[in-house]
């Protein structure tokens, strides 16, 4: 096997090379499940992005700190991290600008309640100029 990259010192690719002494899986599965449990990311807990966008970037940006604050209300003292708003790594796709809010428990079922609720508020009359979605367990979260 022949791997080019310009970051040999990623896990991944350590891991890769390791495999030939017998050890890689094993070492890549134990650093990669260390530094989810440190960043509370799945399979630790759980998470929901709700990604919003719109035509118009001030209308966009508002709105999802309006998200943010509203789930922040719904929470009270129960076990939830809201993290954002924040742009999204590509912040303009399409003419549409793009913003995220990042929740994380260890209850899945209250963040998918509390998503659901998130976006009933945002369907709200004059808001339809911004989208809201929200993705449950993703991918990806920049």
């Amino acid at each position: 096997m022949l791997v080019q990259t310009c970051t040999p010192e990623h896990a991944a690719v350590q891991a890769v090379a390791a495999v030939k002494a017998h050890d890689g899986e094993l070492a890549f599965r134990k650093q990669e499940l260390d530094m989810r449990r440190d960043a509370e990311y799945p399979p630790f807990t759980r998470l929901v992005t709700l990604l919003l966008d719109g035509p118009d970037e001030g209308e966009v940006e508002a709105f999802a700190g309006a998200v943010a604050d509203h789930v922040r209300e719904l929470i009270g003292e129960r076990d939830v991290r809201v993290l954002g708003p924040a742009p999204q790594a590509l912040s303009r796709l399409r003419g549409r600008y793009r913003w995220h809010v990042l929740l994380k428990s260890g209850n899945g079922a209250l963040l998918r309640e509390l998503a659901a609720s998130a976006l009933a508020w945002g369907d709200q009359p004059g808001r339809r100029k911004v989208r809201i979605v929200a993705d449950v367990d993703p991918i990806e979260v920049l």
